[in-house]
């Protein structure tokens, strides 16, 4: 379903039923509280509808760019190896997470997107499993997961910590060409004695 669906209340309720039937039948859901979470649903229907959010966004999106006195920021929500097509499949998320997300989701044509800003971090970290060759289940990661405050923003799981991985960032790069890059979280690495980069991979010799 899509936020749009939720204009009809009507169409919405339908709709959030079927997909409820599915869920049960082929994930095993039980016991989930439906009348609960409509109540939520239904109050976010009615303060959308009334401070009119829903919008035709690209129509909203042309508008702001055509308009001289307005600039456009967007932000990736996830990294870049999370991508459903070029991240570390199948520990990726359920989208595109790139740069030509921008296009894609937003209805932005690319010759309109003046800048792209690559965020890193001065060591590498991920959620959950999935390959990290440069990750130190030891004492240096335990220092850059606390040192960093490494926990996922919305669950709160600890992120698995290790040293900056080069061979990630150049892949990000071909991916999205930056023009800019911007290395947060510097001065965790200062209360170490030394330092380690990954630069290649080597794998049977």
């Amino acid at each position: 379903m899509k936020v749009g669906d939720m204009t009809d209340w009507k169409l919405f309720l339908e709709k959030y039923d079927k997909f409820i039937e599915v869920a049960e039948m082929q994930f095993g859901v039980t016991n989930f509280d439906k009348a609960k979470e409509l109540d939520e649903l239904r109050i976010l229907h009615e303060r959308m509808m009334k401070e009119k959010m829903i919008v035709d966004s690209v129509d909203f999106m042309h508008k702001a760019m055509n308009d001289p006195n307005k600039r456009i920021l967007t932000e990736g929500a996830n990294a870049c190896m999370l991508d459903v097509d070029f991240g570390t499949y199948p520990y990726v998320t359920s989208s595109n997470t790139t740069a030509g997300a921008v296009c894609t989701g937003l209805g932005v044509p690319p010759q309109s997107v003046e800048t792209h800003i690559g965020i890193m971090k001065a060591y590498t970290t991920r959620v959950g499993a999935g390959h990290f060759p440069t990750e130190q289940l030891n004492e240096v990661g335990e220092y850059l997961q606390k040192t960093g405050f490494e926990f996922g923003a919305t669950t709160g799981r600890p992120r698995r910590c290790g040293w900056l991985d080069l061979n990630v960032v150049k892949f990000s790069h071909k991916l999205n060409g930056y023009d800019s890059i911007n290395i947060t979280k510097l001065d965790v690495l200062s209360g170490l004695p030394k330092l380690e980069i990954a630069t290649h991979y080597e794998l049977n010799g």
